[in-house]
């Protein structure tokens, strides 16, 4: 089994908590799909399956990821944030950085801890509007 395309971990010597993370990492998209509509093939529905690779990206990230204009990927993370999908984490001048809240708590859970109390917590935390 490969994880992040980098590490290879054979299925005999995988942890249970690791098939979990890797079930909700996998499960992911299809939940987002689920929160909302999304028209097929439109730069925000492409935007998911690149989250579960890239949890925190930018505007210019996903211009050059997917090939779109820097005002196609504005466009899909505005519509990810209304759709609570990511949330905006920071912004430095014009660059503003995005992130998927619910990937990232399953990715930093404490070890063992249960995945969907993770993913609530990821969930919940899509909706502070306010930068820190």
């Amino acid at each position: 089994m490969w994880i992040n395309h980098e590490v290879y971990v054979p299925p005999q010597q995988k942890p249970p908590s690791m098939q979990s993370t890797i079930d909700a990492m996998s499960s992911l998209p299809e939940v987002w799909k689920n929160r909302s509509k999304f028209r097929a093939k439109s730069t925000a529905m492409r935007v998911l399956e690149l989250l579960t690779r890239m949890a925190i990206v930018t505007a210019d990230v996903l211009a050059t990821e997917l090939g779109v204009s820097k005002q196609a990927a504005h466009v899909a993370l505005d519509q990810l944030v209304q759709r609570r999908i990511v949330r905006l984490r920071e912004r430095t001048g014009r660059k503003q950085t995005y992130a998927a809240e619910e990937l990232i708590s399953v990715l930093a859970r404490d070890f063992g801890t249960d995945v969907k109390t993770a993913l609530e917590h990821g969930y919940r935390s899509l909706s502070v509007t306010e930068l820190k």
